[in-house]
């Protein structure tokens, strides 16, 4: 499950489900649906991340001093 990138937290409630003699596997399917709904939702923000580096590396001028890069404007 660790090897899924599931935090010990998820874990716990997996296995809370797979020890309940009441639960059943619509529970799990749903459980799961929810975790793809929170990753899509995880990409998607560090697709916006990414996009914001690289609009900081194509206005970050070369051979200038650090001070000078748009990353230390954004960062204010």
């Amino acid at each position: 499950m660790q090897r899924l990138g599931f935090a010990l937290r998820d874990i716990k409630e997996l296995v809370a489900l797979r020890d309940n003699p009441r639960a059943r596997t619509e529970q799990v399917q749903e459980w799961l649906q929810s975790k793809v709904a929170q990753l899509h939702e995880e990409i998607g923000r560090m697709q916006g991340i990414v996009e914001e580096i690289h609009v900081l590396l194509r206005h970050c001028p070369a051979r200038r001093p650090a001070r000078e890069s748009p990353l230390f404007r954004v960062a204010k």
